[in-house]
């Protein structure tokens, strides 16, 4: 893009394939896991880049595979209190990240994966919840091009956190 700017221009046509599948198992009353994963295969079928050069054949800013899962508990107390803890883990395969799509590894964004937690409590009015994202402060990046330089960019979210509270009258 000339003075900074960006240029924003449509593939032409692209085929995606895969399937998802997850699983939700209950072993006990109070605890709930989740399983889900996704395998796909996409790829431009149709198209040229931005200057004119063929992309037919390569992939779309997609990953391969992503699988996440969810383990909750959840429990009461006799003074109408209820808690709950949750722990979750998320990850994804590498990701093309040159929005030109020009198939160059030096653009592929790397795989990561996520820790998250949360604990809650509520009552009949009100309900308190923390949470943590990102509890191992993973490195990991959610876009790149290649015109700034640099081959990555667009750092993804380090460790982070908080509270809500929310009250009900």
């Amino acid at each position: 893009a000339q003075n900074g700017g960006s240029v924003i221009k449509n593939i032409g046509q692209a085929e995606g394939k895969g399937v998802e599948f997850d699983i939700t198992y209950l072993p006990t009353d109070d605890l709930r896991l989740f399983l889900a994963t996704a395998i796909q295969d996409s790829e431009v079928i149709e198209g040229e880049g931005l200057d004119g050069e063929d992309i037919v054949g390569k992939k779309l800013a997609a990953p391969d595979a992503t699988v996440s899962f969810v383990g909750s508990y959840y429990w009461s107390t006799d003074s109408d209190l209820d808690f709950a803890a949750q722990v979750s883990y998320n990850w994804q395969s590498e990701t093309m990240g040159d929005e030109f799509m020009g198939g160059n590894d030096i653009y592929a964004l790397p795989s990561y994966g996520l820790l998250g937690a949360q604990f809650s409590v509520e009552s009949m009015s009100w309900k308190v919840s923390a949470y943590i994202d990102n509890i191992t402060d993973e490195l990991y990046y959610d876009s790149g091009v290649s015109d700034t330089g640099l081959s990555h960019f667009g750092i993804g979210r380090g460790i982070n956190g908080g509270v809500n509270v929310k009250y009900s009258f």
